[in-house]
């Protein structure tokens, strides 16, 4: 499997657009996983974890560092107090 495509499939961008020039894909990978850091660092410090850690998680494995989180915090609401 090729650099392009295990990032493309990795990230999930080519669920989005499979034609994506490499150049684009990076790019957006790169603003896509920022964002994903800077919402789990928000979304971990409101539920008391460790946000720095979180925010790097969310920078290196994006969108599945992000689904995690949440639903580490869906679970953490419904099994009761911590």
């Amino acid at each position: 499997m090729s650099f392009e495509a295990l990032l493309g499939y990795g990230t999930g961008l080519y669920f989005l657009d499979a034609g994506m020039s490499l150049s684009d894909l990076v790019a957006t990978a790169l603003f896509v996983h920022l964002l994903d850091g800077t919402a789990c660092g928000v979304i971990a410090a409101r539920d008391g974890r460790t946000a720095p850690a979180w925010v790097a998680g969310g920078v290196v494995f994006g969108v599945w560092a992000l689904l995690t989180l949440l639903v580490l915090v869906a679970r953490g609401k419904t099994a009761g107090p911590r």
